[in-house]
């Protein structure tokens, strides 16, 4: 028998109390109301739950079985309504979010940040990585949601794909780099000197092998590979400063070297050399409310982003 957690209130009450009258009032309800419900839930059990004599009521053998465990029965459900709330509200529970390298620095680590000062309770693991590796974490259900290159998903029917905007990459060197003083530049020119950076995904790959013979795929996934291949952004920069090499970074990654001067971007933009990202999660899997208020952050972030590359 399935017992109604608010008639085994009413019995714990009515024990604690000992009297109809004290009971129904601090359980708001009517005295006949409390009576029809202790009565109902005796006559699904068939057993009397309660005396009532000139001592007052007073539980039976049955109705003290019945209090002590309904007690922790009660606790249970409590902690459960408690946890549940919680999550709904954000102040517990966990996300798991992957993220490729250059949406971790454009707009997810923002975001994470943004979300942890919102909810200092939940607790956030962010898995940054090569894009073919988020991409696998997020196929494998590894991670709740990721944010990574779409172009290879396309036909994974068991993910659903959420495309975020596209950033323009500008080619970027070092100061005072020979490039600058090209009066014009063609592909050819611009990739003479070292490519430097993560490897790029084949809707890159293509269009740049095109136009660049020199330029290798790998022959497993179609990536680009650059020459001076690091997945790190950070390093990436950090190469192109010290030397000869180029690097091809969206605006937001370099805009505070740009305004120092450590980096300088050429004027050879190619339209398709921008990013291509978005939300990838398993289509079987509800999002959390967690996951939901994430991508709420990340979408402000990429929108910020994008008026800012437009000059608004």
């Amino acid at each position: 028998m399935i017992l109604d957690a608010r008639a085994l209130r009413n019995v714990l009450t009515l024990a604690e109390h000992g009297n109809f009258r004290r009971a129904a009032a601090a359980l708001h309800l009517s005295q006949p109301a409390l009576s029809r419900s202790i009565s109902g839930l005796e006559s699904k059990l068939g057993v009397p739950l309660f005396d009532r004599g000139g001592r007052g009521i007073v539980p039976t053998a049955f109705g003290r079985v019945l209090v002590d465990r309904g007690r922790r029965v009660l606790e249970g459900i409590d902690d459960l309504h408690r946890e549940i709330t919680l999550l709904q509200g954000l102040e517990s529970g966990e996300l798991s979010v992957g993220a490729g390298l250059y949406p971790a620095e454009i707009s997810v680590g923002t975001a994470i940040g943004r979300l942890s000062a919102r909810y200092p309770g939940l607790r956030i693991s962010l898995r940054a990585a090569a894009w073919r590796e988020v991409a696998d974490a997020a196929r494998a259900g590894q991670v709740d949601i990721a944010v990574v290159e779409l172009s290879a998903l396309q036909d994974e029917p068991r993910l659903r794909l959420d495309p975020l905007p596209g950033h323009p990459a500008l080619v970027v060197c070092r100061p005072g780099h020979p490039l600058l003083s090209e009066k014009s530049l063609s592909p050819e020119k611009v990739f003479r000197y070292p490519f430097a950076g993560p490897r790029l995904p084949p809707r890159v790959a293509a269009p740049m092998s095109a136009v660049v013979a020199h330029m290798k795929t790998d022959g497993n996934g179609g990536d680009l590979v650059p020459p001076l291949h690091v997945e790190s952004i950070a390093l990436a920069k950090r190469i192109v400063e010290a030397g000869n090499a180029i690097a091809a970074l969206p605006r937001a990654l370099v805009a505070t070297e740009l305004r120092n001067r450590s980096l300088a971007a050429l004027k050879w933009r190619p339209p398709w050399l921008k990013t291509g990202y978005g939300f990838v999660y398993r289509k079987d899997r509800s999002l959390s409310p967690a996951a939901q208020a994430f991508i709420d952050e990340v979408r402000a972030v990429e929108s910020s982003i994008t008026r800012r590359n437009r000059g608004e």
